[in-house]
């Protein structure tokens, strides 16, 4: 088995929890226990009842194994139906190449030229996850650092004695939507703020693969 088959494991492990130990123990590890069995049992000459014992403990004890597991897995699945994790995902586009935003959200980056005047900008999305459901009461904070470059200047709000970025604290709340976009905006005298723009219900800015990542990121915190 390869590094790729033993990482694809470990994943389908991870996602599916119980399940998945169910079925390997279930098709692999008891189907395996059955053939030695068999074949010990046809063995010639025979095997006494005494030689046949471990090979009757490893098949009784892999069925046994397998079925507390298949119990296992449907109580996970349905302490999951009801435990289940939640998710928003935030989108802050129009970040300029000067602009630095931290936070301890999943996030991925997209870049783009700016239509109006064909600089870079860039796209970042977060992945919000929580064991609960979210309500009005949440927030969402987003670190934003504006450095000088060829970005531009940094904006006087942004910078502390001496010149050096200071850190501009963002939050938005929750707005009922799963999906939230807003538009960076700011200028040579104010800090960096966010400007909420419509943005689709059914927006997905995240695959599968990557939400469960961040779920196990969110298991990993706790």
């Amino acid at each position: 088995m390869n590094t790729e088959q033993m990482s694809a494991l470990a994943i389908a492990a991870s996602q599916f929890g119980p399940d998945f130990y169910a079925v390997l123990l279930i098709t692999f590890v008891t189907a395996a226990a059955g053939t030695l069995l068999l074949r010990a049992q046809k063995n010639r000459p025979a095997l006494s009842g005494e030689q046949l014992r471990p090979y009757c403990v490893y098949f009784y004890l892999s069925c046994g194994l397998g079925m507390a597991a298949i119990v296992v897995s449907i109580g996970w699945w349905l302490y999951k139906q009801t435990h289940g994790t939640h998710t928003v995902q935030v989108a802050i586009t129009n970040v300029a190449p000067n602009v630095k935003i931290d936070s301890r959200y999943f996030s991925k980056i997209t870049f783009h030229q700016n239509t109006a005047d064909g600089t870079l900008v860039a796209d970042e999305y977060f992945l919000i996850v929580n064991d609960r459901p979210f309500s009005d009461k949440d927030n969402f904070e987003f670190d934003v650092f504006v450095i000088a470059g060829d970005g531009g200047p940094v904006p006087s709000a942004c910078a502390s004695a001496g010149g050096v970025t200071k850190k501009e604290t963002l939050k938005v709340s929750f707005s009922g939507q799963a999906a939230q976009s807003y538009r960076l905006e700011m200028d040579s005298s104010s800090p960096p703020r966010l400007s909420a723009v419509a943005s689709a219900a059914t927006s997905q800015w995240f695959s599968q693969s990557e939400g469960q990542v961040a779920q196990l990121a969110l298991g990993d915190a706790k």
